[in-house]
């Protein structure tokens, strides 16, 4: 169906059966259940495999009865606005937004209007995004509550920051409404702050009213939250006749304020005489007070209960009196009143969400209770020991990431040369070494005399070496303990800003034969990582296939796709059936695949980035930290130029 409007950067024409009627040629719309989303614009004019917006995802995903996902083209940032739809982007259809990282793209309300509204009875999950400018505003409740985000059905937030929203109501940033239904909000490894509320629930307003709420937050930062009225972070109330319920564990509750009392969590079963209840379970996390309002308040009414489940930390006496023992509403084994849990403010500090991390000195540091803390702190970074108390583990092990990239095979003149791709994501520089080897692998055809050169993606040469032994950075390479062993072979080591990258390996005197591409992660702490690596050359029989090798460092397993790509090269000489196979460690080949949609179609395809051609190869799947090596062959033993992608899935 084309679309009423001229849309940009499309080309006329566009391939198919011939163009279109008029001066504009459009791209074939996204069939789903997967829309990927090309661009950060705001219109709504169709989503196409060319051109795709936000809205336009939402609403060719609103528009079936099935689950959808909406994924992003990799490389997108940026900001996206939302200036066309006021009062909200609505989600009326179950529905996965799989954002590129919060780091990397944010949706915004323009600070104008709300930025999404989950229906009654509808399921939704958002991970990696930041969303930030959503107002709520005016006099009518509930049009001037919850300004990111109002649900009504079962939303989960994941590795998302939710900061710098306002409402002239309740519910800065999310207003979780029971109605007469029932409303879930989900939040782990993420990050509210700096959200504002003219009435109650600075970050959080939730009300069963007749129905029933339920909040589990687990591994999340609620920081410098502010409520006119009760609530600095979050104000849950049962209503007349509903039963709400907030379960709360490994958080971190940082100077959040409420101008008249509860600057964290203020608990309302309000009419006595009704049958609501409200309840607060916490566990394993910290209090700590803003300028006013004291951390814990329960306005009961015969039916409200605040209890932990032990190692708590509030910076005042919450409800008791004393640092320990009976009284108040902490008073389990391992919970600590009027202890200052020692906090840095809120920053970066590795991984996907803001965080605020422990000082040396915290008495939160391993005294949180290991039966039932999750085995990551909200960075990803493993817990070790006994863990600590709220979302930071002081000395948390690094999470899990792709590292140490390499590809073997044969290489050629020309345009068959060996070409490997990387893409950094994050906000901070990474440094790395790319490694050309040749002449000490095990093979008497190796290339002799391999030569490396690195571009970006401007295709700007970033460096380039021929024998490493001659670079100025020969000192640097060497101290890395990974120089190259023989002296003709070529490193080039450096800090690169996130982006997509090309390493090039060549013969330098023309020659050819096997060679060798390796990329090393030189500083996994800075908040970036390897998130895709490629290569693309002639792959052959015998030795001379494609050999990718590729590791998985961490605690936690990592989703991954490896595509194996051929047919939809735009080469000649293209191999026209690839096989991929992928081993462990130990050798065992643990997935195989000939031709995508044969196996795993829908996996694939949920990703947003499932091979163009039926012929071409795929795998997806969740691996345990290891050293895995992939292999494409041709089918019947065929030759041509291949692709092999590895990419690091949300």
């Amino acid at each position: 169906a084309a679309r009423p409007v001229d849309l940009p950067d499309i080309n006329n024409a566009i391939g198919g059966d011939g163009s279109d009627i008029g001066a504009v040629e459009v791209g074939p719309l996204q069939p789903g259940p997967t829309f990927t989303v090309t661009n950060t614009a705001e219109r709504d004019s169709g989503c196409t495999t060319d051109d795709c917006t936000l809205l336009e995802a939402m609403n060719a995903a609103n528009a079936g009865a099935d689950a959808n996902t909406i994924t992003f083209a990799p490389g997108l940032s940026g900001v996206i606005r939302n200036t066309l739809v006021p009062g909200g982007l609505n989600i009326i259809q179950p529905l996965t937004i799989n954002g590129p990282g919060a780091r990397t793209l944010t949706v915004s309300g323009n600070d104008a209007t709300r930025i999404f509204n989950l229906a009654k009875g509808i399921s939704a999950t958002i991970s990696g995004l930041t969303l930030t400018g959503g107002r709520a505003s005016g006099s009518t409740f509930p049009a001037n509550s919850g300004a990111a985000i109002t649900n009504a059905g079962a939303l989960t937030l994941t590795e998302c920051t939710v900061a710098g929203n306002t409402a002239s109501g309740h519910g800065g940033a999310i207003y979780n409404n029971g109605g007469n239904g029932v409303a879930t909000l989900n939040v782990a490894n993420s990050t509210l702050s700096g959200n504002v509320a003219s009435g109650v629930g600075g970050a959080v307003f939730s009300s069963a009213n007749a129905g029933q709420t339920t909040i589990n937050l687990t591994n999340s930062t609620f920081s410098q939250n502010g409520a006119g009225e009760f609530g600095g972070a979050i104000y849950q109330d049962s209503n007349a006749a509903g039963n709400a319920a907030l379960r709360v564990a490994n958080c971190t509750f940082d100077r959040n304020t409420a101008a008249i009392n509860a600057g964290v969590i203020y608990n309302d079963a309000l009419n006595p005489s009704s049958t609501g209840t409200a309840t607060v379970t916490l566990r394993n996390t910290i209090l700590r007070a803003g300028a006013s309002g004291a951390n814990l308040i329960n306005d009961s009414n015969g039916g409200g209960t605040i209890t932990s489940e032990g190692a708590n930390i509030s910076s005042d006496s919450a409800g008791g009196d004393g640092g320990t023992g009976p009284g108040g509403f902490l008073n389990a084994a391992g919970d600590k009143r009027n202890t200052d849990p020692k906090l840095d403010t809120l920053k970066n500090n590795g991984g996907p969400t803001d965080t605020t991390a422990l000082l040396t000195g915290s008495t939160a540091i391993d005294a949180g209770n290991d039966a039932n803390a999750p085995a990551g702190d909200q960075r990803g970074y493993g817990r070790t020991g006994i863990s600590d108390i709220g979302a930071f583990e002081f000395a948390g092990t690094l999470p899990v990431t792709l590292a140490n990239i390499s590809t073997r095979l044969r290489v050629e003149s020309g345009d068959n040369v060996l070409i490997g791709g990387f893409i950094v994501t994050g906000t901070a520089p990474k440094r790395l070494l790319a490694r050309a080897i040749g002449p000490s692998l095990p093979f008497a055809d190796a290339l002799a005399n391999p030569k490396l050169e690195v571009f970006d993606s401007a295709g700007t040469l970033v460096g380039s070496n021929d024998n490493w032994q001659d670079s100025a950075d020969q000192q640097a390479i060497f101290d890395t303990g990974i120089p190259p062993s023989n002296s003709l072979e070529s490193a080039v080591i450096g800090s690169v800003a996130p982006g997509a990258y090309t390493a090039i390996v060549s013969g330098a005197d023309g020659g050819t034969g096997p060679g060798l591409v390796e990329i090393y992660d030189l500083n996994r702490t800075v908040d970036s990582k390897l998130a895709n690596i490629s290569t693309r050359g002639l792959v052959q029989t015998g030795d001379n296939v494609m050999i990718g090798g590729f590791i998985v460092l961490g605690t936690r397993s990592q989703k991954l796709i490896v595509r194996a790509l051929g047919p939809s090269l735009p080469v000649n000489g293209k191999l026209n059936d690839p096989l991929l196979e992928i081993y462990d460690g130990n050798g065992v080949r643990i997935a195989v695949n000939n031709n995508w949609r044969e196996t795993q179609a829908a996996d694939i395809a949920a990703t947003g980035i499932p091979p163009d051609n039926d012929l071409e190869s795929a795998i997806v799947g969740t691996v345990p930290p290891d050293a895995y090596t992939a292999i494409v062959r041709g089918v019947g033993d065929t030759t041509g130029v291949a692709l092999i992608e590895v990419y690091a899935l949300p």
